[in-house]
């Protein structure tokens, strides 16, 4: 027979098992939904938050079924730019909608960074996905609302004009 001290691979173990508890809750109490790639790329971790929103499984999310998600105008250049971040090394950042479980969706912010070894090559990604659902909303009401003051001020017939607090003029119709 034979004994084999373990002791340090017990604690490793243990350490390991910490870390990776300590991991899923930090990610577990982020309100956004935080994934994990390859370096290629491809899904291989999709957070409790991301599931849960979208209704997907770990297994529909695997690789570039991620995708899915997105909404159809959105996914085709959403994945183009994704994967050209991921052969150039870049920080990849792109807001798109996204589908809930209930078939509606939402606007989301997505970034990502590659994680580089000791030698600098890109071993994996990692990033989240912010909902900017509301953000998105009040640009268009914005826009909207600025249309409209510029259509009524321009069809006056009188001079209109806006200046910011110093007096610097950001408004000036045809008329004037």
């Amino acid at each position: 027979g034979s004994l084999t001290d373990i002791d340090d691979l017990i604690r490793a173990e243990e350490r390991a098992r910490e870390n990776e508890l300590r991991f899923r809750t930090m990610i577990s109490a982020l309100p956004s939904l935080t994934f994990e790639a390859d370096a290629d790329g491809n899904n291989t971790f999709a957070s409790d938050q991301w599931l849960a929103y979208t209704g997907m499984t770990s297994e529909e999310t695997a690789g570039s079924g991620f995708a899915r998600a997105f909404h159809p105008d959105d996914a085709k250049d959403m994945t183009a730019r994704w994967f050209a971040a991921v052969r150039s090394g870049t920080l990849f950042e792109s807001r798109n909608r996204i589908r809930a479980a209930d078939g509606s969706y939402r606007w989301f912010l997505c970034r990502a960074l590659p994680a580089l070894d000791a030698e600098g090559r890109i071993v994996r990604w990692a990033g989240s996905l912010v909902d900017i659902d509301d953000l998105v909303r009040i640009e268009v009401e914005l826009r909207e609302s600025e249309n409209r003051f510029r259509q009524l001020a321009e069809s006056l017939p009188q001079l209109v004009w806006t200046c910011r607090a110093d007096g610097t003029c950001d408004y000036i119709n045809p008329q004037f």
